[in-house]
């Protein structure tokens, strides 16, 4: 199975990367192994990196 979490890079990078980081973790460690990737998108490829 694969799973993508997909969302907008709204400021930084922080909490919902940690959360969604450690969900994969648990999930390619668990049997059967699901494969997860993780992408984030820059709306008008601008991001706030001051977090």
């Amino acid at each position: 199975m694969k799973i993508a979490f997909i969302g907008e890079a709204v400021s930084g990078f922080g909490g919902m990367e940690t959360v969604i980081s450690n969900v994969i973790h648990t999930f390619e460690n668990s049997s059967p192994k699901i494969n997860c990737e993780m992408f984030f998108f820059c709306r008008n490829d601008k991001m706030d990196k001051a977090w």
